[in-house]
């Protein structure tokens, strides 16, 4: 309960931070941003599992296009890229000035790079390799779920359904 209540004071405090932000602060959330790749990373392993949960459901529809559902979570989500980024000012409200351009120089340094390319390629293999897993079971959980109510030609309604409610965004 408290990661929730966490979640949705982020959702309605960010944007007033964002809107109090000192030219000054907003220039090392863009550099911050830049060297880490940030927006783009959080937005790939976001875009991913979903793509992946889509992809693994479809895969055990019978008739299902599977590159096609996902091609289509993957480009609903795409749009909210932006959004992914307003992130920092919740997240770094605490910082001070100081304590971000430290934070911005080590972000854009070599090793900083090496180091957070690594670990967000591992995050998201994981990631997307456990969310393609969860799909299929999820596929194969409707399916039966289908087949008990006697309406297999129904099943392509329940997972546009399950698609649109996964390419929903959750934070804004």
């Amino acid at each position: 309960a408290g990661e929730l209540s966490e979640i949705k004071r982020a959702e309605t405090e960010a944007p007033r931070l964002v809107a109090a932000l000192s030219p000054a602060r907003r220039a090392k959330y863009v550099r911050l941003a830049a060297a880490l790749d940030a927006g783009d990373s959080a937005a790939a392993l976001t875009i991913n599992l979903t793509s992946a949960i889509v992809y693994g459901i479809t895969l055990v529809t019978p008739g299902a296009d599977a590159a096609g559902a996902a091609r289509a979570i993957r480009q609903r989500m795409e749009a909210q890229r932006a959004q992914m980024v307003q992130t920092y000012a919740y997240v770094y409200r605490t910082a001070s000035d100081v304590q971000m351009e430290s934070y911005v120089r080590f972000a854009e340094s070599p090793a900083a790079h090496r180091y957070h390319a690594a670990g967000i390629k591992a995050i998201d293999s994981t990631i997307s390799q456990a969310a393609l897993a969860l799909g299929q079971d999820l596929g194969v959980a409707v399916q039966d779920a289908v087949e008990r109510a006697g309406a297999l030609e129904d099943s392509s309604r329940v997972i546009s359904r399950a698609s649109a409610t996964l390419a929903e965004p959750r934070l804004r």
